[in-house]
């Protein structure tokens, strides 16, 4: 394995214009509510090597295509002019490091074929992974592992070349070694506060870690991947970037320098600096050192995080990085904006809560309202987001972030994480799923059914823009005092919970900004505080009339002319949505018929059924085991007969059974001896 250098540098808003759909009609059922046998669960694990469909038709073109990824009027578009939109999934760690190169190009092209078009790289650099892309052995983190160098090549360029754009993390666990000659080293490297070494917090008063770091993003961007052909710098398969990913100073870091924390060098750093800061501005340095208390401290901390991030983002530019770079991930309150505003895109992560449906806006947020809270005005938005690890309704989430996604007009929705563990072999089916994925606090999907069962209905409903942009859009504008003074987040924020529902919303830093390119008004200004539920209201429909939720029953529906969907307590109710009724026995489950072309259910001739309820592992060890979906559903289509066929995790026909219908409207019935989660309808 040999020992050298990375590089020898080292040391639009658009409103659709279309007919409200009427609002989805309930009927009581009465038939109750039926509990599945548990004999009659199915093994649910997924094929890491397989895809149930093809989804590749979504966007015959590839990378490059059409030039480097820019952004305008708040969104990615790239050098020609097309939009563009991405739906992601993270791979991470020992899956970027396999030896079996046909394995790494099969992952590639299957998450191409479930409908993904941007694969996340991230714990590249972690150094609980091994290997990672710093040599071990090494007495410092500035040699590369080119072994593993090559590995994470291959796989980038197999997703390039599968049709898959790349989002770059450039420094995500990097833990520094002593031979890095970092002045603090000892105290970043405290075993006994569980300090492993990362630079994280501390890098934005240490000047040898920005020296460091800046070496690193400028070996990165001149790195010739050999089975490209080409630098990173120019290649447009590379679409994001993200400088520093989770290392934020206003809502977590800055602690790390109070007096009491054990950091007496970066201490020091960090009060000279407030010195300086608080110099000419009216409080003085030692309220601007209290980095847990709102006011003057929150302003400091986040002028610091934006003057590192804009040096950082220069030092990018000047190594040849011409697309769109956030600084960090993750927004916890509206003091974290600022700087996150002044970088290309925002970027927010966050995980689904256990029973995402049953939240009452007037009273808590979700984790998309949160997440919503970045959504400022002018700049585009990307959501990175993990399952609930041990809801009921897990496979809820999925949808749900495609359908909020779509009204909200987002940017990009990244699943996480889809892989950690190493493509070279199949997961032991001893593997402590459970415990081993809740300490990390996300879950690889891979072959997790609750996960990957509704991924493509999702892709479909995101990427071709089934659901239509809410039609008004609505502005939230947070005055100076408010971002600094206070804690402000979704649940700070009545109209940011409520109105992502009905409306698209974006937030403004003090006041709405002249942004070029901005097609339609921005209305509701200042009634932050003021819900769009009415008083007493259990449930609520988007303005486009195609989503609609009720938090009181736990359920929610998607109607539009390519996607109907009901999901969540479905079970022993009739939901009539749209032109398709749902009769569901099953408690908790997600159905979603799709048209496969581009005509609606009603007159496709080719339809995906996604189906999912209940997904466990028994006693918390793989296989996945999945509760069958019992029920109907009748939808209207205009052909003269159908055919069902059920397929397996590879897209295999498994049976083949004539639909129940005539006069235009057709039954599917749903049963246990079904064992599969997914359908295709065709004549």
């Amino acid at each position: 394995m040999a020992r050298t250098a990375w590089s020898r540098s080292v040391g639009l808003f658009a409103m659709a214009t279309f007919s409200m759909a009427s609002e989805p009609a309930i009927t009581a059922s009465s038939s109750a509510s039926v509990e599945a046998d548990r004999s009659t669960w199915f093994s649910g694990d997924i094929d890491r090597r397989e895809s149930p469909v093809d989804l590749r038709f979504l966007d015959p073109a590839k990378p490059g295509d059409h030039g480097f990824l820019g952004t305008y009027a708040g969104h990615f578009v790239f050098a020609d002019g097309t939009p563009a939109r991405f739906w992601g999934a993270t791979v991470a760690g020992d899956a970027l490091f396999g030896r079996d190169r046909e394995r790494m190009a099969k992952q590639a092209e299957r998450l191409a074929k479930l409908g993904f078009n941007l694969v996340r790289i991230r714990h590249q650099d972690a150094s609980r992974v091994h290997p990672n892309l710093y040599l071990d052995g090494s007495p410092d983190t500035q040699q590369t592992n080119d072994e593993a160098l090559d590995a994470l090549d291959y796989f980038i360029a197999s997703c390039i070349k599968a049709g898959l754009y790349v989002q770059y993390d450039l420094h995500d666990d990097r833990s520094f070694r002593a031979g890095d000659d970092v002045p603090g080293f000892a105290e970043m490297n405290d075993v006994s506060r569980h300090r492993d070494g990362q630079g994280k917090g501390y890098c934005y008063f240490n000047r040898r870690i920005q020296d460091l770091m800046k070496a690193w993003q400028r070996a990165f961007w001149s790195h010739e991947n050999p089975y490209l052909g080409r630098a990173y710098r120019d290649e447009p398969g590379i679409a994001l970037a993200v400088i520093s990913d989770d290392n934020d100073l206003t809502s977590h870091y800055g602690d790390l320098m109070l007096a009491d924390r054990g950091n007496p060098y970066h201490r020091q750093l960090f009060l000279d600096d407030v010195q300086h800061f608080s110099a000419d501005r009216p409080f003085d340095a030692d309220t601007a050192a209290r980095t847990s208390e709102p006011g003057p401290a929150k302003l400091y901390l986040n002028s610091r995080e934006s003057a590192f991030f804009a040096d950082m983002h220069a030092d990018m530019r000047d190594a040849g990085c011409r697309i769109p770079v956030a600084g960090t991930t993750g927004c916890a309150a509206a003091w974290d904006l600022p700087a996150m505003a002044d970088a290309d895109f925002l970027a927010t992560g966050g995980k689904a809560d256990d029973d995402p449906l049953a939240i009452d806006p007037a009273h808590g947020a979700g984790f998309l309202a949160r997440a919503a809270l970045a959504r400022v005005v002018g700049k585009p938005f990307t959501l990175a987001w993990s399952q609930a690890p041990r809801a009921e309704g897990r496979a809820i989430a999925m949808l749900q972030v495609a359908a909020m996604a779509r009204l909200q007009d987002w940017d990009a929705a990244i699943v996480e994480d889809y892989a950690r563990a190493s493509f070279d072999a199949t997961p032991s089916h001893a593997t402590d799923v459970l415990d081993a994925l809740d300490a990390t606090d996300a879950r690889e999907s891979a072959s997790d059914p609750a996960a990957l069962a509704l991924a493509p209905a999702a892709a479909l409903m995101f990427r071709r823009g089934d659901l239509r942009v809410a039609k008004r859009t609505v502005g939230i504008v947070l005055a100076a005092e408010r971002i600094h003074a206070a804690r402000t987040g979704a649940e700070e924020l009545p109209a940011l919970r409520s109105g992502i529902e009905r409306h698209r919303v974006v937030v403004a830093l003090e006041h709405l900004p002249e942004v070029s390119g901005l097609q339609e008004p921005i209305e509701g200004t200042g009634t932050e505080d003021a819900s769009h539920a009415e008083t007493g209201a259990t449930e609520l429909a988007s303005d486009t009339g195609e989503i609609h939720r009720d938090w009181l029953a736990a359920w929610q529906t998607i109607d539009a002319p390519r996607t109907v969907a009901a999901q969540g307590l479905i079970g022993g109710r009739q939901l009539a949505v749209g032109t398709a009724t749902f009769a569901i026995a099953t408690r908790c489950a997600v159905v979603c018929l799709q048209s496969l072309d581009e005509t609606p259910v009603a007159r496709s001739r080719r339809l995906l059924v996604s189906v999912c309820a209940r997904v466990e592992a028994d006693g918390g060890k793989r296989p996945w085991r999945s509760e069958p979906v019992l029920g109907s559903v009748t939808f209207a289509n205009d052909a003269p007969s159908l055919r069902i066929s059920t397929l397996d995790g590879e897209g295999n026909t498994r049976d083949v059974r004539a639909l129940a219908g005539s006069g235009g409207t057709f039954t599917i019935t749903l049963s246990a001896r079904d064992r599969s989660h997914w359908f295709v309808i065709e004549p």
